[in-house]
């Protein structure tokens, strides 16, 4: 069974920046310690998340880098859906060559120049970005909150007596567990919250290769939470979450 929701419609109407896409984020809940939290579904090409694949460094890379694919796929069709326009005649020009005369072989020099895909597909393609984009965001974000609340050993409890003496220390070996989980808590934090950083970049890139096709399209996002972080993506600048996490404040 499929983790998205797949459903089509009959609708041929252009789609904008607010219709979900195959590539939209379902959720599930889970529980994680004593709160239920959602967890984002993975697409079918991208292994399944779990908390555990959170926690195992190695298996939640390797989960990004299959998610991280999805975008060179949504550019690579994005080209060749320019090009397929280009060559039914479909794609929109503002050469000059191409209206001011009728002969084949100015048509295509302005065509191939200067041509644009139709603005409902780069509507659609927008959105599938988007809808990567936000999925893989929302896998960081569920495994950050997977790595707060494991928490690391807590030390026992010392008696009254060992409370009173300013001289006790926790036997050796145990202070020594206790800090190796923290450290190991510490890192794996450490490296979740820089992969909203690279996220970024990965973006920027993505970003450049669809502007340099739809140099005239400009999404519309809607209002509220969403809507800011879809604007972010636009603008090529970190979404809440990532600014929240580069100030060390709690995701939103």
């Amino acid at each position: 069974m499929s983790r998205f929701n797949r459903s089509g419609t009959s609708s041929h109407s252009e789609p904008n920046s607010s219709e979900r896409s195959a590539f939209a984020p379902e959720y599930e809940p889970v529980q994680l310690g004593s709160s239920s939290v959602l967890k984002p579904l993975t697409p079918p090409s991208v292994s399944n998340l779990t908390p555990s694949t959170c926690l195992a460094i190695g298996e939640f890379k390797e989960l990004l880098r299959q998610y991280r694919q999805l975008d060179d796929g949504i550019t690579t069709r994005l080209n060749r859906s320019f090009a397929r326009s280009r060559a039914l005649g479909q794609s929109s020009s503002p050469s000059l060559l191409s209206s001011s005369t009728n002969s084949a072989s100015s048509a295509d020099l302005g065509t191939s120049t200067y041509a644009t895909p139709q603005p409902a597909a780069c509507a659609a393609f927008w959105r599938e970005l988007v809808d990567v984009w936000i999925g893989r965001e929302e896998v960081v974000r569920f495994c950050i909150k997977v790595a707060d609340q494991t928490s690391s050993p807590a030390p026992a409890v010392a008696s009254t007596d060992q409370r009173l003496n300013a001289d006790y220390t926790p036997p050796s070996g145990k202070q020594d567990r206790w800090s190796r989980a923290e450290n190991t808590a510490e890192t794996l934090n450490r490296q979740l919250h820089n992969e909203l950083k690279v996220e970024s970049i990965i973006r920027a890139r993505s970003l450049d290769a669809f502007k340099s096709r739809c140099k005239f399209f400009t999404p519309t996002p809607p209002t509220g939470p969403e809507g800011d972080r879809e604007r972010a993506m636009w603008l090529g600048i970190p979404t809440p979450a990532a600014r929240a996490s580069q100030q060390g404040a709690p995701l939103p």
